[in-house]
């Protein structure tokens, strides 16, 4: 039997890019997000570490349907350009789901397999030629091989005047007969004649002309209740008179609501995270009372916090994965910001 050489190629895919890893289960780790070019399966395995952020995996996913439509140029090959889909593999659910779990297995089986490294990054597999067997008369090969063994075995053969047509027919799988949808016409004696029922005229009476609607007052706004002030009779006539205005009651200001407090504080991060990134992920959970704030970038993790009314602190792990320039220029545009809103 004949075999045909497949290939797989393992392509780390970071800020938009993929660069070439060695062909081991070992490149596969807990931070990164490999494609996988599986020619075997046909498809493009897109593993996503347990630490990586939604920010990247959505980037990753455009850049394996990328690959998925033009493969990957090797040398003189481009590996991987008839394959069929993306199946992404999440390494969190790879214990929890059945489905994840297949899908991880047959990726290790490919490392398991024997196999042959070119370039020290591409794996050639040896496989079995798939046999494709071509009809005539709407037989394959082996249904011909059956027609041929039947027509020596008969001992009519030699005086067989049918045509080949019919003969074929005999074997030639039966097609289903087709639903006509051919529309059917009753015959005129079939179709009901109308029955024409005289229904008598009443005349109707003239529309009664609907009365105007009033129109509605409008009122002014109720005047100020007036005071009454006693002017003693002996007041020289250059004294001032002080009338004593209405005590109104001043609304609230932003610094008395901590809760609105802590909402402007969360905000004005967000917005100082977006003057350095322009891609970013915020998601918000409750946890005993508090507000918990994820911000994750292509790369991952930016920073983390918890808001308690208006107090905000950043909790571990927080400004480890980006640049101390980014998170210098953040962290200053946050305290500007809340300065010149807050007043603090």
């Amino acid at each position: 039997m004949s075999q045909v050489t497949k290939c797989a190629i393992l392509l780390e895919i970071s800020s938009g890019a993929a660069q070439r890893l060695p062909f081991s289960s070992e490149s596969l780790k807990h931070d990164n997000v490999v494609a996988i070019m599986d020619e075997i399966n046909e498809v493009i395995w897109l593993w996503m570490g347990n630490n990586t952020g939604l920010v990247k995996r959505r980037g990753s996913m455009r850049v394996a349907r990328s690959l998925k439509a033009y493969g990957h140029e090797i040398g003189p090959s481009i590996i991987g350009r008839k394959l069929k889909d993306v199946i992404p593999i999440d390494g969190l659910k790879i214990e929890s789901d059945p489905t994840e779990k297949a899908n991880f297995d047959k990726v290790i089986s490919l490392f398991t397999r024997e196999h042959t490294i070119k370039a020290d990054v591409l794996a050639e597999f040896q496989v079995a030629a798939e046999i494709v067997q071509h009809s005539y008369y709407g037989l394959s090969k082996t249904q011909r091989d059956d027609l041929v063994a039947a027509a020596i075995a008969s001992p009519s053969a030699g005086d067989d005047s049918r045509k080949i047509e019919e003969i074929v027919g005999e074997f030639r799988p039966s097609v289903p007969a087709q639903s006509s949808t051919a529309a059917v016409v009753p015959k005129s004696a079939d179709i009901p004649k109308p029955t024409v029922v005289s229904t008598p005229i009443v005349a109707s009476k003239p529309a009664e002309v609907p009365k105007p609607t009033p129109k509605a007052e409008i009122l002014p706004p109720p005047l100020a209740p007036t005071q009454t002030l006693e002017i003693p009779e002996d007041l020289p006539a250059a004294s001032t008179i002080k009338i004593p205005g209405t005590p109104t009651k001043a609304p609230p200001t932003i610094l008395e609501d901590d809760a609105l407090v802590g909402d402007v504080k969360a905000s004005i991060v967000i917005s100082s995270v977006l003057s350095e990134y322009t891609d970013i992920f915020v998601g918000v959970i409750s946890q005993e009372g508090n507000k918990i704030y994820t911000i994750e970038g292509p790369d991952g993790l930016i920073c983390k916090f918890s808001l308690d009314k208006s107090k905000i602190q950043f909790l571990p792990g927080s400004w480890e994965k980006i640049d101390q320039e980014q998170k210098r220029n953040i962290q200053k545009l946050f305290i500007d910001r809340v300065k010149k809103l807050l007043g603090s």
